[in-house]
């Protein structure tokens, strides 16, 4: 991750901790179905959809093994952004306010120009493992000055 002056570039590592989370949270999500009073053909159907949902979430965000997967990310002024998929696809995007920043955690929710899928949305999760400790500081320190740069010139408009 490079800071200049009003140009951020991110490269992401993957996150074996977030693998650790989602598989955790996916095989308790299963106990718990299995555990309530439905037939087995419904119990076998979740748990399909549930192993699905965790298999694709490793790969997309966890791993990083997916083609549509973010693996580098440039964040610019007004909080535009452009973002490179494993595919070597380069989009163009904007960091929507519903992102989420806090020392542990960030998630970036990107509006883009061009949608990878059926939604124009695309997220981020960065855990302190994915990037180094002192780039992720910066990246949050950043992201947080930035938005209230552009709340603060919002309001006065």
């Amino acid at each position: 991750m490079t800071n200049k002056f009003d140009h951020i570039h991110v490269n992401l590592q993957p996150s074996y901790s977030l693998a650790a989370i989602l598989i955790v949270s996916h095989c308790v999500t299963t106990i718990l179905i299995w555990l309530l009073v439905l037939t087995i053909a419904i119990k076998i159907l979740v748990t399909i959809a549930i192993t699905f949902s965790c298999i694709y979430y490793l790969r997309q965000d966890a791993l990083l093994l997916s083609n549509n997967a973010v693996i580098t990310f440039d964040l610019f002024e007004k909080m535009q952004c452009k973002i490179t998929t494993r595919s070597k696809r380069s989009i163009h995007c904007l960091i929507t306010p519903n992102s989420f920043v806090t020392p542990m955690l960030t998630v970036l929710i990107f509006k883009l120009e061009k949608p990878l899928s059926l939604s124009p949305f695309c997220s981020v999760v960065i855990l302190p493992d994915r990037i180094e400790t002192n780039e992720f500081r910066r990246l949050r320190i950043w992201l947080r000055w930035k938005y209230r740069q552009g709340d603060t010139k919002k309001q006065q408009h």
